[in-house]
């Protein structure tokens, strides 16, 4: 639900609205193999494994975003339950098996221009 909600952000109220809510403080910009990043704290693959909230995480100012993992057709990902916490190492399995819709919903996702009014 929450990636719904942040691709909500393809229009300019919404975008705004995330700006001013929960934007990253401006780091200091970095440059990684020939290309700037306007800060160093990014958004790592799986957090939007369909490239649906691309503008809603770019509002909020992380200096680079991944999407996917993408498989090249669409995949359900493994049984749930998907991630076990193990409490005596303080640590979490994470068996989410690249749930995703596939290639070409995300480069039709990537395509989606933001509305701007």
């Amino acid at each position: 639900m929450a990636i719904k909600t942040l691709g909500l952000a393809k229009f300019a109220p919404i975008r705004t609205l995330l700006k001013q809510l929960f934007a990253c403080p401006q780091g200091t910009p970095k440059t990684v193999m020939g290309i700037e990043f306007k800060n160093p704290i990014g958004l790592a693959a799986g957090a939007d494994k369909n490239g649906e909230a691309i503008d809603g995480f770019g509002a909020m100012g992380f200096g680079f975003i991944e999407v996917g993992t993408v498989t090249p057709l669409a995949q359900d990902g493994n049984a749930k339950p998907r991630q076990f916490r193990l409490v005596e190492a303080e640590g979490i399995i994470n068996r989410n098996g690249f749930n995703n819709y596939g290639i070409d919903h995300l480069i039709e996702n990537v395509k989606m221009p933001a509305m701007t009014a």
